[in-house]
């Protein structure tokens, strides 16, 4: 077993209406300009009023950081670090749960050290000096939710994104489906078979580190029209040469980029909802997209026999690929209603 030391808190104060001393604590420190980081949820909730009340009255610089999330992205984290440095914060404080404590201790660690976030990820790599930090935690199972996002699913208001990822659906297992023939029929026998779906397979491997930026975007249904794009150009590229060099080239770009898609998804309704409506949009997206699993060889299938080519049906695919990500485009963030505290 390895040797570690274990340092608790100097102090911990356990008292109704605590908040309210946040000022005088912030006062032990000698900081003049606090960053105040929480959720909507528990600002909305008003259960940072009496802090900042405090903070406010007692002449201190504070600036509020709401925007945490359940299990905050790395982005988030470095929006709350650059604002930390911006306004010259001189102690980090916390009102919330596990997701807000945790985000202000790394804001209190990386806007006083030069580390980056991805050099502290493992045991005993964060080995600067932090920010003066006072964390409140709060119960997070009392039934507070983000009064500043849809607390039910609707499908008026995501109707274009699930038209999007209907298509999206449709398109690709139209193309896995009639790809084989295609291969078959650009002569192409078992082991060019295998090494087509090989590289599909292997390049999906890369996606979390090819789509990470993108898919930590909060901006509607951008980051899936980005991805999705690209997947329709994976799925086109067959139809400029029966080549084997054509081929490779579409199964890399595609692999790369259709699981993505359902990631893409995910992070849209985790952006967009609280958890409690997660599993329902969750289900409506896979409704969605399993209609359009099914409907999309039929339709494709129907094209193909009718016109007497698998170009065809290609064509279809990598179109309906196409009329998804140009839906996903117009899919903005839901609306949302803040309050003041």
């Amino acid at each position: 077993m390895k040797a570690f030391t274990f340092q608790a808190p100097a102090n911990i104060l356990f008292e109704a209406g605590a908040s309210r001393k946040l000022a005088e604590l912030v006062s032990e420190y000698g900081a003049k300009r606090v960053l105040l980081v929480t959720d909507r949820g528990v600002r909305n909730a008003g259960l940072t009023a009496n802090a900042e009340a405090a903070l406010v009255s007692g002449g201190y610089g504070l600036t509020v950081f709401d925007d945490v999330k359940a299990d905050p992205p790395s982005h988030v984290i470095e929006r709350a670090v650059a604002l930390c440095r911006d306004k010259g914060i001189e102690l980090v404080a916390s009102i919330g749960g596990g997701s807000a404590l945790d985000t202000a201790k790394l804001v209190a660690y990386l806007a006083k050290t030069p580390d980056r976030l991805d050099d502290i990820y493992g045991v005993g790599l964060a080995k600067g000096e932090r920010l003066p930090l006072l964390l409140a935690p709060i119960d997070t199972k009392a039934g507070i939710t983000d009064a500043a996002a849809p607390t039910r699913f609707a499908i008026g208001p995501v109707m274009i994104y699930l038209a999007g990822y209907f298509l999206f659906g449709a398109g690709y297992i139209a193309y896995m489906t009639f790809m084989i023939a295609y291969v078959r029929d650009a002569g192409g026998g078992a082991a060019a078979q295998s090494a087509f779906w090989c590289l599909i397979g292997l390049s999906a491997f890369a996606t979390p580190w090819v789509w990470r930026g993108v898919l930590a975007l909060d901006r509607g249904g951008v980051s899936t029209t980005i991805i999705l794009t690209v997947n329709a150009v994976g799925a086109s590229l067959p139809l400029f040469g029966h080549s084997m060099a054509w081929l490779a080239a579409s199964a890399l770009v595609f692999g790369v980029s259709f699981f993505a898609i359902v990631g893409s998804t995910t992070a849209f309704v985790r952006f967009n909802y609280p958890p409690s409506a997660w599993p329902t949009a969750i289900a409506a997206m896979t409704i969605a997209f399993g209609v359009g699993q099914i409907l999309g060889p039929i339709a494709t299938g129907a094209i193909t026999d009718a016109l007497g080519s698998l170009s065809y049906a290609l064509n279809a695919g990598a179109a309906m690929l196409a009329l998804g990500a140009i839906a996903t485009a117009f899919q903005r963030r839901l609306a949302r209603t803040s309050k003041s505290a």
